[in-house]
Order: structure tokens, then sequence, then C-alpha cells
């Protein structure tokens, strides 16, 4: 039978210690879910290099998203590089991670900044990212609500969304 690792981390008790969590939290993962944290805890566009996702990422990768799938690291690097572009900061906080062998479910919120989401103030975004591994992640899954992301962000969407969503009521 799997063993299921789980971690939960804390922001209270971040901002109460000031101690970085992901190190402390991360010691019982594994190599591949270690890796794949470190890389989105506080990704910037200078950091989105083929060997920053290689030590994550398998050649084969396949990733998906709500907006895209992507089929291998060059891909995923290239449209990695086009997200981070514009991006003033992004930084994902991993609330739990549920482990076992081979596969592991982060449960976490996005901290972005960008321009031209919410008048460039603070977008939180939660969700939830599935990978398989082995030596390195060889399948990544994000499931968020992109519309919470990017459609109720933009100015004109915000206003059509909201009118729809009173109407639903």
């Amino acid at each position: 039978m799997d063993q299921i690792i789980e971690q939960e981390s804390s922001s209270a008790a971040m901002s109460q210690t000031g101690v970085n969590l992901l190190e402390r939290d991360l010691s019982s993962c594994s190599a591949p879910v270690k890796a794949v944290c470190e890389l989105f805890a506080n990704l910037t566009s200078q950091q989105v290099t083929k060997a920053n996702f290689s030590r994550a990422y398998r050649s084969d990768i396949v990733f998906t998203d709500p907006l895209h799938v992507i089929n291998g690291l060059d891909e995923l690097v290239n449209y990695s590089e086009s997200l981070y572009t514009n991006v003033e900061s992004c930084r994902f906080e991993f609330e739990r991670i549920l482990e076992r062998q081979g596969e592991a479910t982060l449960i976490w919120k996005m901290h972005l900044v960008h321009p031209k989401l919410n008048g460039g103030k603070l977008v939180l975004v939660p969700g939830v990212t599935h990978v398989l591994f082995e030596d390195r992640i060889y399948y990544h899954r994000d499931y968020f609500d992109a519309g919470a992301m990017l459609y109720e962000q933009l100015p004109v969407l915000k206003q059509v969304i909201g009118w729809l969503k009173a109407r639903l009521k």
C-alpha cells in the first residue's frame, strides 16, 4: 500500500516566524516534487530557462492547463517565456502536498501581479496541480479558474461577467 505524504503550510506561520516554509516543508517530498515546487515558488522571467525547467521535467513532458496542452520541454519553456514576459511578480504558495509513489497533488494559491490584469494590482488564483513522475516529472496538469485569473480581471469583461453572475442569482 502506498504511503501518502501530506504537508500543509500556513501563511500565518510564515509571517510569524519569518522562515521560508518552502524549504522546511519539502524535506520529506520526493526530488521531482521538491524541484517543481522550488521552480515555481518565485519564478521570474529570467529564471525561465531550459536548464532550470529540466531539473523538474523530463524532455517528453506533457503539460496541460485550462488554456493549453504543451508537449515537450522546449515547448514548455517557450510557453513559459511568453507567459512571464510582462509579469511583475508571480509566486506560488503551496498550501498542501499529497504524494504517493510516482504521483503528487499540489494545492496552491498563485499571487500574480501583471500590468494588464486587475489594474496592475495583486490577483490571487487558487489551483491544483497533478503530476506523475519517475526520476523527473513527465505529466503536469494544472486546474484553476481561467475566468477568475484572466477574464474577470479585464475592465470591460469584468463588468459583463459581474452582470451575468448577478442575473444567475
